[in-house]
């Protein structure tokens, strides 16, 4: 999940990569494009949370799976039970 320390707004996803700093970079760069109208990116609920440029990143759970459809589901289920930005 991302969090911000400013307005405490949460919002959670799920990865692949083998490290969260990876996966922040990529929300990272897809607000930079999105920022900069490049028609390219489509805007994301974490962009909520980046624009106040004061955040981080914690690991709610190491899931292990065997396809990206049982990884959605888990993610799906905490955004259901979290109070979160994702839409």
């Amino acid at each position: 999940m991302i969090v911000c320390r400013k307005t405490g707004l949460v919002y959670i996803g799920s990865t692949t990569k083998q490290y969260l700093s990876q996966r922040l970079e990529t929300h990272r760069s897809n607000y930079k494009g999105w920022l900069s109208k490049n028609v390219k990116y489509n805007y994301v609920t974490s962009f909520v949370i980046l624009k106040n440029n004061d955040y981080y990143i914690k690991l709610l759970q190491l899931y292990p799976c065997t396809c990206s459809d049982e990884l959605r589901m888990k993610e799906r289920e905490y955004q259901d039970t979290n109070e979160c930005v994702n839409q």
